[in-house]
């Protein structure tokens, strides 16, 4: 069967492309946003990452017109949309409450935007059957909000931020309210949902696995500033800095100063072999959990260690581990079961190991 779809748009790539140059806002002594410049690639899906307090959300507020900056001005399509109102910017967006009509049914609920647009009764009723049919609710549209689960009217939510073609769709947190199974199906359907219309996204989320499996590339966010712009492979394997490294994802992370041209030494003494060509001040040394490998018989690492397991959390098909090296620093490790065969109990020595590559440096 076809997959459902839109009616091919007339946007071009330039109509779709958002720049954001030197965006600041302050509220009080507060200051939110700190001069952002962000361009959004057109039909990419951009996720903004950051703890609560970032800015994230305000700058999502100011993309959409619900806020203005301070400062700086926003671009869509090479169009300046700095002071447009909301109504006028040609913005999708999803909620994470989905603010639905609750007296309007599901096929009223998505045919609001193009009724506010003023367009054709066909055009509309052909419009919202086929959004209805894209996000498989194609026989709901007589329901009522209330009639339907969260992730159902999760879905008329998407159905009318892209039922009319928007230049842009913003999703704040909108799987939130989703419980975790629930939330990853619609992780899927969002990414594949974008990826068929060729929309451009920004995401907003606090959630480090959901930006991760979901985006093009992520921006990190840290008190009003962009920490960290790249591909979920760059965040994760290469952050920029320590912020970035603790915020995403789970990390082994340690002060340390510089040994020659080969090494990094612990506060405790440990020579760890490393890259240390590029050595920031105030530097510090990362380990992600999944890189170190339990050696067996002749197994060889540049960098081993004799441990003894102090706790074990069983996680299905991982194990995470809790270490502590006879050499000195802790570890956290998370192995997967099918290479350990066993879960090992607390009071196990084992041996471990890690190349040179497995460690990042880090600045402050």
């Amino acid at each position: 069967m076809k997959p459902a779809s839109l009616p091919a748009s007339a946007i071009g790539d330039a109509a779709r492309e958002l720049n954001l140059q030197g965006i600041g806002r302050q509220f009080g002594s507060v200051i939110a946003l700190r001069k952002v410049d962000l361009t959004v690639r057109a039909g990419e899906l951009l996720t903004i990452l950051g703890p609560s307090g970032s800015g994230k959300t305000t700058l999502l507020n100011i993309i959409a017109g619900f806020q203005y900056p301070d400062q700086g001005r926003i671009l869509l399509g090479g169009q300046d949309i700095t002071g447009v109102p909301p109504s006028g910017r040609d913005i999708g967006m999803v909620f994470q409450h989905y603010a639905l009509f609750p007296h309007l049914t599901v096929a009223r609920n998505v045919a609001f935007p193009l009724e506010m647009r003023k367009r054709p009764t066909s055009e509309i009723r052909k419009r919202v059957a086929d959004a209805l049919r894209l996000v498989a609710l194609e026989t709901y549209g007589d329901r009522l909000p209330r009639e339907l689960s969260g992730g159902q009217q999760q879905r008329v939510a998407l159905a009318r931020a892209v039922v009319f073609q928007p230049r842009l769709l913003l999703l704040d947190e909108p799987l939130g309210a989703l419980d975790r199974k629930l939330r990853e199906q619609m992780q899927l359907e969002i990414k594949h949902l974008q990826q068929r219309l060729g929309l451009t996204a920004v995401f907003v989320t606090h959630d480090q696995e959901e930006a991760l499996m979901l985006s093009d590339r992520i921006a990190v966010m840290n008190e009003g500033e962009i920490a960290q712009l790249g591909t979920p492979e760059e965040i994760y394997g290469r952050p920029a800095n320590r912020f970035v490294a603790e915020f995403i994802g789970e990390s082994n992370l340690f002060p340390a100063r510089q040994d020659g041209m080969d090494a990094a030494i612990l506060s405790d003494g440990t020579r760890l072999l490393c890259d240390v060509s590029r050595w920031p001040e105030n530097a510090s040394v990362l380990i992600r959990p999944e890189r170190p490998r339990l050696l067996r018989n002749g197994d060889q690492r540049d960098n081993q260690f004799t441990a003894t397991v102090l706790e074990t959390i069983y996680l299905g098909e991982s194990v995470r581990l809790r270490l502590q090296t006879e050499q000195g620093p802790a570890l956290l490790v998370r192995w997967q079961m099918r290479d350990l065969g066993k879960v090992p109990a607390a009071g196990e020595r084992i041996r471990l190991g890690f190349d040179r590559n497995d460690v990042q440096v880090v600045g402050a």
